[in-house]
């Protein structure tokens, strides 16, 4: 029993947290919302093996390593004065040492609507560089008498015998070809848009065929920074 003593003692000593000098990667999980419990779960898990990893013990820059932000604080929708203040906090932590498990902003770019308004803004700043890079967009309901203008000035210039001009409709968040439809004529566009649900019409473009079928190519790629944020 006395030589069962210390071993026990050495269990004991094993359990207790890791000095936090000695963590390879500390997470701040005060942005991660929903996710958080999983992060901190799986942060707590690999404190003791090779990963060292663990949970941060404040929310300065120099208390972590790593910022997990989740879904809706990464996106811009919350309001001007939240984004700023992420993007300060984000300035602050940015050097080689911090890590980020999302950009802020890339979430309105994976949307047609923002990623839409974005790249019209940008084609008012730099109209030779933006000309040739999307067609023209318009964004629903917001821009619904203007997108039904164009239409019909498109189809009185059209020249007899001739097919009008062919424009897509494309919900915001859609996937998979869902809720896609094609018009030519401005009694056709859609009047029930509402602002929670978001469209973009564009000028269509003659499709790059392959075997008579359209196609797509996903290609997935790794942003590992953006600098300036």
């Amino acid at each position: 029993a006395e030589a069962d003593a210390p071993e026990a003692a050495e269990e004991e000593e094993e359990d207790e947290a890791p000095p936090e000098g000695k963590l390879k990667w500390r997470f701040n999980t005060t942005e991660a919302k929903s996710a958080r419990k999983l992060v901190e779960d799986v942060a707590s898990a690999h404190t003791y093996d090779a990963l060292r990893w663990g949970l941060a013990s404040g929310t300065s820059p120099g208390d972590f390593d790593v910022l997990w932000l989740s879904d809706d604080v990464v996106s811009l929708k919350s309001g001007r004065g939240e984004a700023a203040a992420l993007a300060s906090r984000l300035e602050k932590a940015r050097d080689n040492t911090h890590v980020v498990n999302r950009v802020p902003g890339l979430a309105e770019l994976c949307q047609k609507a923002p990623l839409a308004r974005e790249l019209n803004r940008l084609a008012l700043l730099f109209p030779a560089e933006f000309r040739l890079l999307a067609p023209q967009t318009w964004l629903l309901p917001q821009q619904l008498n203007e997108f039904s203008a164009h239409i019909k000035q498109r189809r009185v210039q059209t020249k007899k015998g001739k097919r009008s001009p062919t424009f897509i409709v494309k919900p915001s968040g859609g996937s998979e070809g869902n809720g896609i439809f094609l018009i030519r004529h401005e009694s056709r566009v859609p009047r029930y848009v509402v602002p929670t649900k978001p469209a973009v019409a564009q000028s269509y473009l003659a499709p790059l065929l392959l075997d008579g079928k359209k196609f797509d190519l996903r290609l997935y790629v790794l942003v590992r920074s953006v600098d300036p944020l």
